[in-house]
């Protein structure tokens, strides 16, 4: 995902199928300068369709490019005739894995006996002959220098492009896992003692802690809480340790069962 991106044009739109593609858009699309037009869609079966929309976006949205994996492109093969019958343009990049990707990050994946029978459904999809059969221009790069190459080639073309990037599924599981331990890893590294639990007088306060510096305490209104300074935290704390707190009975600070609190006992 991140590849394509790299060589997305401002105002272009991405289309991404249902599964891993979707995920991994949610997952690895950080927030950058382009302004790009992101699109899925959800069959009845859930990866039913998708080419067949995404030809349709295409036909008024261009340049775009579909990223799907390739039993749902299958699923919607035939889709394909419209870009043939109506010379339309669109880009799209075949994730080939042979079959469902996304159920290797399940416990069922270890049932190695029946999982690809019952899971992951390999079919042997021949990418380039389908291309052939369609009248689209194909390509399956070995190198991400190879495939930045034919995708600016396919961007500025006015066919129908098939470019087929071939992944193996257990080697995806562990790249993902990977990628994921690190993002995970690096976030609590930032969070780490920043999230506190503090008790004075049997109540335990939620407090959280940011930046270093001269302290700023952080007291919210009558119907917020902690999460109100959110907006501002990130900023402040670059200049000050900002101590934000939830006021007993906000946010994720408990009014005690002790009366001594209530407004007529003190």
């Amino acid at each position: 995902m991140a590849e394509i991106i790299k060589n997305e044009p401002d105002h272009a739109a991405l289309f991404v199928g249902n599964s891993m593609p979707v995920r991994d858009l949610d997952s690895f699309l950080l927030n950058q300068r382009k302004s790009l037009l992101t699109l899925a869609n959800r069959g009845a079966n859930g990866i039913d369709g998708v080419v067949s929309s995404a030809l349709g976006a295409g036909s008024v949205i261009e340049p775009l490019t579909l990223v799907i994996g390739d039993l749902s492109f299958y699923h919607d093969m035939n889709g394909l005739l419209a870009a043939k019958l109506h010379h339309l343009q669109a880009t799209i990049v075949v994730i080939n894995n042979n079959g469902g990707g996304i159920f290797s990050f399940l416990p069922q994946a270890e049932e190695v006996d029946d999982f690809d029978a019952l899971f992951s459904t390999p079919i042997g999809l021949n990418i380039e002959k389908v291309s052939e059969l369609y009248g689209a221009a194909y390509h399956q790069p070995k190198s991400w220098t190879a495939f930045h190459k034919v995708y600016q080639e396919a961007l500025s073309d006015d066919r129908l492009y098939i470019i087929e990037v071939v992944t193996e599924k257990q080697e995806n599981v562990i790249k993902h896992r990977s990628l994921w331990a690190e993002a995970a890893g690096a976030a609590r590294k930032v969070l780490k003692n920043h999230d506190k639990k503090i008790s004075t007088l049997n109540v335990v306060h939620s407090v959280q802690i940011l930046g270093d510096g001269p302290s700023l305490l952080l007291l919210h209104g009558f119907t917020g809480s902690k999460s109100t300074w959110q907006p501002f935290i990130q900023k402040w704390s670059q200049r000050y340790r900002t101590i934000a707190v939830d006021i007993v009975g906000h946010g994720e600070t408990a009014a005690p069962d002790d009366t001594s609190f209530l407004y007529d006992e003190t």
